[in-house]
């Protein structure tokens, strides 16, 4: 990167911006949607980890299947500050 382009950097911005996003999803297809868009990212978005001429190819990271097994139910409570 360099100062003189901001290109690189308002890219890195929306990479940011779109993970966090992806923490948002909800619902009973969550998961799906979560992975098929991490996935659309690493394949599409110029600060994909992917090298650019590996990109045409990507198929889509590799997950383990979901396990209910693991799932808990937690209460989030605000914490006091310090």
């Amino acid at each position: 990167m360099t100062d003189a382009d901001p290109q690189p950097y308002l890219d890195l911005v929306d990479w940011r911006r779109r993970v966090g996003d992806l923490y948002r999803i909800s619902g009973p297809d969550a998961l799906a949607r979560f992975r098929d868009a991490r996935n659309e990212l690493f394949r599409t978005h110029p600060q994909s980890p992917i090298e650019p001429a590996e990109r045409s190819t990507f198929t889509g990271l590799r997950y383990f299947d979901a396990d209910p097994a693991y799932r808990v139910t937690a209460r989030v409570e605000p914490g006091d500050g310090s």
